[in-house]
């Protein structure tokens, strides 16, 4: 059996460092800090493919992201904010840790010889080892087994990416599990090549209408851990 996980808001909590980064740059306003998130998260994958094609530099996605999600509240910031809050965000990410749930969850997957387990993440080569390394990830797993949309060329949720692990790995489809927060880049794109697609949806968002893919939605890291307990 393998278990691959996404990175970002799976394997650690996205929103803390973005919580602090707003509550550092814009103190003053009073926004509902989960919708915020969203809108930034949204925003952020919509440019994902542009960045990743040479159509638009990451830099500037920095500065759309966050003028985008902010203009949703009628709240219209400069370019030199939207740096600003970038590069205090990227501060608090470079703070990152795993929680006990999720340290749990690996221990006990790698104390499991049955249990093979690897990473496929979305975004830049550098950012990404960067956090894999923050968060001491390659205490769990080999760097053989971490793949990232900008070294191998496609970004998830294409099939490609999906099928370039699968070789890698000889992966069998219905012995494979992925386990991701983004119901379209990991729910759908895992789904759509065969495997066993886990929503970990921590923010208790709605699933899209007529979408319904995922083989199980799980709500927290505990139940998670008790998922993977009862998969063999």
């Amino acid at each position: 059996m393998f278990i691959l996980f996404d990175l970002d808001d799976t394997l650690y909590d996205l929103k803390q460092p973005f919580e602090k980064a707003i509550n550092d740059v814009f103190p003053v306003i009073e926004i509902d800090n989960n919708q915020l998130f969203y809108y930034f998260r949204k925003y952020s994958d919509d440019k994902f493919d542009s960045t990743q094609n040479g159509e638009m530099l990451i830099e500037d996605m920095h500065i759309y992201r966050i003028k985008e999600a902010l203009n949703i509240y009628q709240i219209d910031i400069s370019n030199e904010i939207s740096i600003k809050f970038q590069k205090t965000y990227e501060k608090y990410q470079n703070e990152i840790r795993l929680t006990k749930e999720i340290r749990n969850i690996l221990d006990y997957c790698y104390s499991h010889p049955e249990i093979q387990i690897g990473i496929i993440t979305n975004g830049e080569k550098k950012r990404q080892w960067n956090k894999i390394k923050t968060l001491g990830l390659l205490r769990w797993f080999s760097e053989e087994r971490i793949f990232i949309s900008g070294e191998i060329g496609y970004s998830k949720p294409n099939k490609k990416i999906f099928d370039f692990v699968e070789f890698k790995l000889k992966l069998i489809k219905n012995e494979t599990y992925f386990i991701g927060d983004s119901y379209n880049n990991d729910v759908v794109g895992s789904y759509n090549a065969g495997w066993n697609a886990i929503w970990i949806n921590k923010r208790h968002l709605e699933i899209p209408k007529n979408l319904n893919t995922s083989k199980k939605t799980i709500y927290g890291d505990k139940e998670l851990l008790e998922y993977i307990k009862d998969l063999y």
